[in-house]
């Protein structure tokens, strides 16, 4: 998860086209790392929920990509890795678990 973490970190000082394609190979280490991570919590979270039983990982990650057509931030990297897991996946509207990983600056900084 240490991996996860850094490049995280490296995106958020890094948010443009140019150093995450120079450094795809680094994200999609990180992406990996964060796909097994959420494909074992919902294996086991199958077991717990049966509403969750079908449902595919695929379904349940969100993109990297931002949509900022609408937004003020132009950045066009996420600084985090999200999935929900939720029956019918990640576009319905529902009570479901949600996972996000993002490394905190300091301390005192808040998840929100």
């Amino acid at each position: 998860m240490a991996q996860v973490l850094d490049f995280l970190r490296k995106i958020k000082q890094n948010n443009n086209t140019e150093w995450f394609h120079a450094h795809r190979a680094e994200y999609e280490r990180a992406r990996n790392t964060f796909k097994d991570l959420s494909q074992e919590i919902l294996t086991k979270m199958q077991m717990i929920d049966p509403l969750l039983r079908g449902l595919q990982l695929k379904d349940c990650i969100f993109r990297f990509n931002r949509d900022t057509r609408f937004s003020a931030d132009k950045a066009p990297y996420k600084r985090h890795f999200g999935v929900y897991l939720v029956p019918g996946g990640k576009k319905v509207v529902g009570a479901g678990y949600y996972l996000h990983i993002q490394p905190l600056d300091n301390a005192d900084e808040m998840f929100g």
